[in-house]
């Protein structure tokens, strides 16, 4: 039985594409975990609380909240299971504050939201460091004759 063993042809320019798109994802998926904790506004006091876990266990809830706000109309928020908003299962009376392009938010006055977005940050470090390699290692090709072109 002949095992051959397939190696990575590090000469091949489609190598380095491959890289520069998975470094380009890697920082996008960074860049929109961000965004969405960012983008979102609640504020108001919650008159009304409804949630939905699956399976009956707390680790995949959507919870969907009414904001009476002051002043104004009420606003509906859901709060969705992997994303990173609002806790899920806040009680009615709960007074939320969150404002838009902020990564933290108040709950009853006390500031909470310890989102860290070190991790994100290391996702989009690290997307960038992988486009750069590829740049640079196409342009190498490129300089030695290997036919490293785009």
């Amino acid at each position: 039985m002949d095992m051959r063993t397939t190696a990575i042809d590090m000469d091949n320019p489609s190598v380095y594409r491959m890289v520069l798109v998975i470094g380009f994802a890697l920082g996008l998926i960074g860049m929109m975990n961000i965004y969405r904790r960012a983008s979102f506004t609640a504020q108001g006091t919650i008159v009304s609380s409804k949630s939905i876990c699956l399976n009956g266990q707390h680790a995949r809830c959507s919870s969907t909240y009414v904001l009476a706000k002051v002043g104004s109309a009420s606003e509906t928020f859901i709060a969705v299971p992997a994303e990173y908003s609002l806790p899920k299962l806040l009680p009615v009376g709960t007074r939320v504050d969150k404002k838009k392009w902020h990564l933290t938010y108040s709950i009853n006055g006390v500031e909470e939201g310890g989102y860290s977005a070190a991790s994100s940050a290391a996702l989009i470090a690290f997307g960038i460091f992988m486009m750069i390699y590829a740049a640079l290692k196409n342009a190498a090709l490129r300089t030695d004759g290997k036919s490293g072109y785009w």
